[in-house]
């Protein structure tokens, strides 16, 4: 079976970095926040969010609706704010909250819509 790399309408490459055996199944990002201790760090999970920070090193954070999580992934183009993808990958659970490693497929669905901010009074930001 061979790889297939898509060229998006930006010319953004699909990224096919090998192909995991079952197929990993598609969560939304609050359950790979809630349930990636119970999978742990071998079962591979695929979310779909828009990008919201990308760092200096191409790592990035991704976001759906209030959920949001980083992704431990350098792609060789920075994706950009507002992009939409789909990242298959594993949780990570050190830290703070999971996040997503080891990602076998990171592919761009687009321009997304950029979550609302989240509007908040100085007291409740203390």
């Amino acid at each position: 079976m061979g790889v297939v790399l898509s060229v998006l309408a930006q010319a953004e490459p699909v990224e096919h970095l090998h192909k995991t055996p079952a197929g990993p199944r598609l969560v939304t990002i609050q359950e790979f926040l809630q349930q990636a201790k119970v999978w742990g760090e071998n079962t591979p999970v695929t979310v779909r969010g828009t990008v919201t920070h990308s760092v200096s090193d191409k790592t990035f954070f991704i976001q759906e609706g209030t959920a949001g999580t980083y992704v431990f992934h350098k792609p060789r183009v920075a994706f950009a704010v507002g992009e939409r993808l789909e990242v298959t990958g594993y949780p990570s659970l050190g830290g703070f909250a999971p996040t997503m490693q080891r990602c076998v497929n990171v592919r761009s669905l687009g321009q997304g819509q950029s979550p609302d901010p989240a509007v908040v009074t100085p007291g409740e930001a203390s």
